[in-house]
């Protein structure tokens, strides 16, 4: 009863359940489920629900004003838990992800917990977890092995990007058909092979144009097409995240602003059991960096 109890007030505080469910690992059905079960466990009506949000009844704001003091007495004590944590974990990353949105914020939750030791693998090659000692590994493609229980815990729009003196020099790509006449990133397809075809998405449906490009360069990572591109030597579909600052302040032109080329999206695969005290702290951590990133930039998946 205590997490539908924390669970209602963090609805309250977001405003919605679909709003709820952005900040918490919990799909917005469970959470009315849980939310109804509350009330009827109680007897009382506490939230009234339309398609703007949720707004308290009488009965809501008198049980939200006496639970919310509680909330961060929990929290508090859950942290001192926290701080116990100890031991090494084994943790499998993409690169770009590792490179770009963890290890900036890293120094901070190892100062938290001097006990945690994180030992950071790349694998670049597709790998069964079921052989390896990897403790987790989030991956940025579809796992081969169906066997292997996983989950999607997020996931970023690729959108097409260059530098401003890429176009004062080679010309502005302002028209889809023409993409064949500028030099843009390839990425290798699951075999290796150059992928010279890029697809253009106006929103988050299937539906999508294609358009081949040339294969001149061939990059594996999204660090080294971001090389490339802000050194003005090309174009590249780069994840936004990678690229939301560099739009923002100029220093990238987003092509085609109206469609993005895809997603990536972040799988979770764990040989260790999910109450350990490293885990919990480590995903919670990885979701708490999914929430402060831009909406638009990455999004944590329920």
């Amino acid at each position: 009863m205590i997490d539908d109890i924390l669970l209602f007030l963090k609805v309250v505080d977001a405003g919605s359940i679909l709003a709820a469910e952005k900040k918490l690992s919990i799909p917005h059905t469970t959470a009315a489920r849980k939310i109804d079960a509350l009330e009827a466990k109680i007897g009382k009506a506490l939230l009234i629900r339309s398609p703007k949000g949720v707004s308290l009844t009488e009965d809501g704001k008198f049980f939200y004003n006496c639970f919310k003091s509680y909330e961060q007495k929990l929290n508090d004590l859950f942290e001192d838990n926290e701080a116990k944590v100890a031991g090494k974990l084994n943790v499998v990353l993409p690169f770009t992800f590792a490179n770009d949105v963890l290890i900036p914020r890293l120094t901070k939750l190892l100062l938290k917990y001097p006990e945690l030791e994180l030992n950071i693998i790349h694998n670049f090659n597709k790998f069964n977890m079921k052989r390896e000692l990897y403790d987790l590994a989030i991956i940025d493609y579809a796992p081969m092995q169906q066997a292997q229980k996983i989950k999607r815990i997020g996931h970023t729009q690729t959108v097409l990007v260059c530098t401003p003196e890429y176009v004062l020099n080679y010309g502005l790509l302002d028209n889809i058909d023409e993409c064949n006449q500028h030099l843009i990133v390839c990425k290798p397809d699951s075999k290796g092979l150059p992928n010279n075809k890029i697809r253009f998405y106006r929103s988050d449906d299937d539906d999508y144009l294609e358009v081949k490009i040339q294969s001149k360069v061939v990059l594996p990572s999204y660090v080294e097409s971001k090389s490339f591109v802000v050194n003005h030597q090309g174009i590249a579909d780069l994840p936004r995240y990678l690229v939301a600052s560099e739009i923002k302040s100029g220093k990238l032109i987003q092509l085609f602003p109206e469609y993005h080329t895809g997603f990536i999206d972040y799988y979770l695969m764990r040989n260790i059991n999910e109450n350990d005290a490293r885990y919990k702290l480590f995903i919670d951590y990885i979701y708490k960096i999914f929430e402060n990133l831009s909406d638009n930039d990455l999004e944590k998946s329920a």
